[in-house]
């Protein structure tokens, strides 16, 4: 499982040497409105895979691609499961079209409402 990771930069960070990157793990779509609750199980469960083994990760990443209207509570939901594994969770990138400006509008603010509604995860955490 960890064959994909440079071992030269995990080893420096597991050594404590101040590096100035973050070490994501990023997910595609997991913010997608037809995503299963399986499918963010699943990921969650392979974020703790991967802390378990030592493989040192700083925090997550969402990609939030939209085919439909963002709703806040189920992205809320959603990121919130993410949140369970202890990391800060990073929104990486975010899109979601609409013809009508104004339906675009709403639901890009419901979208990012729902982001700073999630609980900040400290380090200590």
């Amino acid at each position: 499982m960890r064959n994909w990771v440079n071992t030269e930069l995990c080893a420096q960070k597991q050594k404590g040497t101040q590096l100035s990157y973050v070490i994501f793990i990023q997910h595609l779509r997991i913010s997608e409105t037809a995503s299963s609750l399986l499918i963010h199980k699943m990921y969650v469960d392979q974020i703790g895979n991967f802390l378990m083994a030592g493989t040192p990760v700083d925090a997550v990443g969402a990609q939030c691609h939209f085919d439909k209207r963002p709703q806040g509570p189920v992205i809320l939901r959603r990121l919130n499961r993410l949140a369970s594994a202890g990391l800060p969770i990073w929104v990486t990138e975010l899109d979601y079209a609409d013809s009508d400006d104004s339906k675009l509008a709403d639901g890009l603010e419901d979208a990012l409402l729902a982001f700073f509604r999630l609980v900040p995860c400290s380090p200590e955490n």
